[in-house]
């Protein structure tokens, strides 16, 4: 695992001037991984004395609940319920702050927000990669094509979030990248409370079921030799992707290891002071 301080969290390298005004662009504030990402980001920032402005280009989110209240934070966004993939309001908002003074740092999430930061002034556009094929998606060459229409040497403003994904996206963009990687932030500074009942041999993970994500298949494997050791332990994997069905077929234990959709009131119920007596919760890796 790695670790990484929340402190360190811009110093990739030296600015020439201190960094104060920072703009972040996603699509929206839905539960999963990048958002609860955007979310520390945003509150830690903030507590540090940076100001910072969210512009959420397709519509709003739940976890907009995490950050309406906080001190020095501007959320641009438009709620439309038709979730357009770019929402024209929030792209003429944007181009009205052209007038105006420039961020010290524009940050995006993946390709079309960061194409959607060349709209905003900037002193420095920085980008992160998440995902390994973010600059590989059916539907994004048009997207990634524009990118290096406006900005040629777009790559090379690109983070990314672990080796493996730089080493596919150079793949993709078939150019070497001598970019930094920039791990998601972790701080173990703060007490935390613990969560779960240990004694459970119940335990459960949430997450994309996607292809990059290899850690159910691990678990799984490791789930079948706990349930040779001790019959009690059960393992729920609650998610959506397109490998749902190898996952369940995976198993050689299904009535023990089982796969669920994750739903609204699944999130709600990992809240409740009850559950927490029946469960061992792992795995938080919502996307």
């Amino acid at each position: 695992m790695s670790t990484f301080s929340n402190a360190r969290l811009f110093n990739v390298e030296k600015p020439k001037r201190p960094i104060k005004s920072i703009a972040l662009i996603h699509k929206n504030m839905k539960p999963g991984g990048v958002e609860m990402l955007v979310v520390r980001m945003v509150k830690w920032l903030s507590t540090n004395g940076y100001k910072v402005t969210l512009f959420l280009f397709s519509n709003g989110g739940p976890l907009l609940r995490e950050l309406e209240s906080i001190e020095g934070v501007t959320i641009v966004v438009d709620e439309d319920a038709s979730n357009p993939s770019v929402n024209l309001w929030l792209v003429t908002k944007m181009l009205s702050r052209r007038l105006e003074q420039k961020f010290d740092l524009v940050y995006s999430f993946g390709p079309m927000s960061f194409l959607l930061s060349y709209l905003l002034p900037a002193s420095k556009r920085m980008s992160g990669v998440y995902n390994p094929n973010s600059y590989a998606q059916k539907g994004l060459h048009g997207t990634v094509k524009t990118l290096k229409l406006i900005d040629p040497n777009y790559y090379q403003k690109l983070l990314f979030m672990n080796p493996s994904v730089k080493e596919k996206t150079e793949q993709v963009i078939g150019e070497p990248l001598e970019n930094a990687i920039f791990p998601l932030p972790l701080d173990f500074c703060a007490p935390t409370k613990t969560l779960g009942n240990f004694h459970s041999r119940r335990i459960i993970s949430f997450g994309q079921l996607a292809e990059f994500r290899t850690y159910n298949y691990y678990m799984i494997e490791i789930m079948e030799k706990l349930i040779q050791i001790d019959p009690e332990f059960t393992y729920h994997i609650y998610g959506d992707g397109q490998e749902k069905t190898a996952y369940a077929r995976k198993s050689t234990t299904p009535q023990r290891v089982t796969t669920f959709s994750c739903t609204a009131s699944l999130l709600a119920m990992t809240k409740d002071a009850g559950c927490q007596t029946r469960f061992a919760l792992s795995g938080w890796a919502f996307r």
